[in-house]
């Protein structure tokens, strides 16, 4: 019986020991410290990260984005209404992000449809307006198109999924302007957001929100998905996901 004590204690001992032995390894002092440094790197770098200073003079309001995504093709197509809030009286020229590898082709502006817009380079655009905003809150319609390039974590993505194609975005920090045109900023979050995908019938499509629809287009083998968001959303976090998901419908009782 003292023998049989005396393995178990030693077996405790030994555990201890052991795990000690382990906890020094795995949380060792200078790699907690090196770990540490490169978060605050990382960090400092999004919080340094400017507002374009053309794009300071309103702030975003409201989004309804159409997308047309055919997840196996490498393209998108897009019409974005965004409703803005002028911070200064006499606004009559507008600056949205947008990569210069798209392909920007009118905007609306008071019902009229606009060709009135500059490409300077710097994945910028600059609408003239020819007339200034309405001081409380105004509105312009966006259209572009193109193969959009493909930075930081992948901003614009094709890939496979259970023997079929998927196109999915991860903007962040700063790579929404990678595939549709908008404001990079982490301060000039949208109030509300609708997000419309146009996609094949065979295809769902997930986003942030509550899905409000999925339309068939008569006579079409296409249909619209309709995600709606209520809450402040940055552009960044802005994304789509569509592929042949499997879906399952599911009832929660609230109490």
């Amino acid at each position: 019986m003292r023998l049989l004590k005396a393995q178990l204690l030693f077996l405790v001992l030994s555990l201890q020991i052991f795990c000690h032995v382990q906890a020094q390894q795995l949380f060792n002092t200078l790699d907690i410290e090196k770990i540490i440094s490169l978060e605050e790197g990382r960090a400092n770098k999004k919080i340094s990260h400017k507002t374009n200073v053309f794009t300071e003079n309103y702030d975003q309001v409201y989004l309804r984005a159409s997308w047309q995504i055919d997840p196996m093709v490498y393209y998108i197509r897009g019409e974005l209404v965004y409703h803005l809030r002028p911070l200064s009286s006499d606004l009559n020229t507008l600056y949205f992000e947008l990569s210069d590898s798209l392909q920007f082709n009118w905007f609306i502006f008071h019902g009229d449809t606009s060709y009135n817009f500059e490409r300077p380079g710097g994945d910028l655009i600059i609408l003239y307006l020819g007339a200034a905003m309405n001081s409380s809150l105004d509105s312009v319609t966006l259209s572009y198109e193109g193969a959009p390039p493909s930075t930081g974590f992948g901003s614009f993505n094709q890939g496979s999924h259970l023997n079929d194609s998927i196109i999915w975005t991860l903007s962040e920090p700063y790579g929404s302007s990678d595939w549709f045109p908008g404001k990079e900023s982490l301060t000039d979050k949208l109030d509300s957001l609708d997000v419309f995908i146009r996609t094949p019938l065979k295809y769902h499509a997930g986003t942030a929100g509550i899905l409000m629809s999925e339309a068939p287009i008569p006579g079409m083998e296409e249909k619209i998905i309709h995600w709606r968001h209520r809450y402040p959303i940055a552009n960044y976090l802005i994304g789509v996901a569509i592929t042949n998901y499997a879906v399952i419908n599911e009832n929660a009782l609230l109490n």
